[in-house]
């Protein structure tokens, strides 16, 4: 007589080769090439180089806390905005290489020092005397 551990497990091999006649593979079998289907999820962010911070710089792909801090160095002393992905190659440690793996999580607004940060009086507030 067969007992019911021993027809779940007979159970469950008989579904496994079922499936594994069908092509489909179990997690463990699947390793490292992923089905056709499959693609990576889209790139979700863009960091505004020219307004992030050394932490948020971080964040990029291939750039560290040390990379991070030279970005925002250059920055400062460059005077001007950075305005494409080539002029990072200005920075220490980045070159064309890494330059080009940061380009789809990159973009390149107004360097923040150059936004005003005060906004002018609105029309309805009373004028200083």
């Amino acid at each position: 007589m067969v007992t019911r551990h021993e027809a779940a497990t007979l159970g469950v091999a008989a579904l496994l080769a079922i499936l594994g006649g069908l092509g489909v593979r179990t997690a463990r079998q699947a390793g490292p090439s992923a089905p056709d289907w499959f693609t990576a999820p889209a790139v979700v962010f863009r960091i505004d180089v020219n307004s992030a911070d050394a932490p948020t710089l971080g964040l990029l792909p291939g750039i560290g806390p040390s990379k991070a801090a030279e970005i925002v160095g250059c920055r400062l002393s460059r005077g001007r905005p950075f305005e494409r992905v080539e002029d990072l190659d200005e920075v220490k440690g980045i070159g064309p290489v890494l330059s080009r793996r940061l380009a789809p999580h990159v973009r390149f607004g107004p360097c923040a020092s150059a936004v005003p940060t005060g906004s002018p009086p609105s029309p309805s507030s009373p004028s200083p005397r």
